[in-house]
Parts: C-alpha cells; structure tokens; sequence
C-alpha cells in the first residue's frame, strides 16, 4: 500500500507548506515587554483622554499606546499585544484628537494638546531594562503671539 499520494509531484509543495508552516510558528511569539507609564499634564493641569503614542525608532521595533485617565497618568501597551513596551528609542506623540462619526452625529473631539507634541513633535525617549520607565511630560500651551506695536 503506497501512502504517498497518486501524483508524487504535488507531494513536494505540500511537504514544503508543511515545513514552513512548522517553522513559522514561534516567529508570531510576543517580544519581551517591561513596565512604563507616565503623566501628561499641561499648565500644571492633568489632561485626560490623550492619547500617547510610543513610535519605535528601531529597525524592528513594537509601537505603544496608552490612554491618560482624569488624573493624566497612562500605562503603555504594545498595540495589539500585551501590558508594557519594549526596551528601546522612542519618538513620542501626545493627542486628544478624536474622527467622530457624522453619520451617527458624533462631531470630532478637537486638538487641545500644541503640535510640537504631536504633529510636529520631537520628543525622544529611551525605555530601559535597568530602570523604573516613567515619562512625565508637562506641556506648555503656547502662548498667542502677541501683536507687537510698530514705532513709528
């Protein structure tokens, strides 16, 4: 009795699915993740519902997000993934900006964080193994330009 399939050419790709497909599985395992949290206040309030969003600045690194609550603290959370944030380099953005629904009515929840930290930010930070990783970040709302008088 011959267990191998009829046609012993379509029994290569199968074995070579097989393979890979063994293979692959410990690649999608999550990376080891430490602790990290932090608060953001602005003009010495606490801001809460901001998000912030640690971008990896390493070559194969993991995103991080978390939600500041009423008192402005957060704890960082891979995206789609478990509690905390690699170790590593870090470009920071905080925003309280929301797409509402207009189907539904729900208008958009309007920016109250500066764009020099969000848009335009160029906050770097570094998340450690050695060390507590506590960011405080404490935003200065910019002040309106103020019309200078021209002498004449």
């Amino acid at each position: 009795m011959d267990i191998f399939p009829a046609n012993r050419s379509s029994f290569f790709p199968f074995i070579l699915g097989l393979f890979s497909l063994l293979t692959s599985a410990g690649c999608n395992s999550q990376p080891s993740t430490v602790t990290a949290t932090g608060k953001v206040v602005m003009d010495s309030k606490p801001v809460s519902n901001a998000e912030v969003l640690f971008e990896s600045l390493e070559q194969r690194g993991y995103p991080a997000i978390g939600m500041t609550d009423s008192n402005g603290t957060f704890n960082l959370n891979l995206v789609d993934g478990p509690s905390g944030v690699v170790p590593g380099k870090y470009h920071v953005s905080i925003s309280t900006f929301k797409r509402g629904d207009p189907k539904e009515g729900i208008p958009d929840t309007p920016e109250m964080i500066p764009v020099e930290y969000n848009e335009r930010s160029n906050l770097e930070v570094t998340v450690t193994t050695e060390k507590k990783n506590n960011f405080d970040f404490d935003i200065q709302e910019q002040k309106s330009k103020s019309q200078t008088k021209r002498r004449k």
